[in-house]
């Protein structure tokens, strides 16, 4: 996948048994790091990493997607 930077995204990450979730905006890419804006800090992701797994255009989801963590379904 290739991203873009001003972009935002979800991104899945941990391990087989443990799997978290984030919502992001890249500030700059570098070969396979990310230097990325979230709502509780500011980081570097290496997307070449094991623990990093997965992202999603967030666009791409709606609002009440299961695979938009921050913002669940109501039951």
């Amino acid at each position: 996948m290739l991203f873009e930077v001003g972009k935002e995204y979800w991104i899945t990450y941990g391990t087989a048994e443990e799997q978290s979730f984030a919502s992001i905006k890249v500030v700059e890419v570098e070969g396979s790091w990310l230097k990325v804006e979230s709502d509780k800090l500011d980081m570097l992701i290496n997307v070449a990493a094991p623990f990093f797994i997965s992202a999603r255009d967030k666009v791409e989801l709606p609002a009440d997607s299961i695979y938009a963590p921050l913002n669940p379904p109501q039951r």
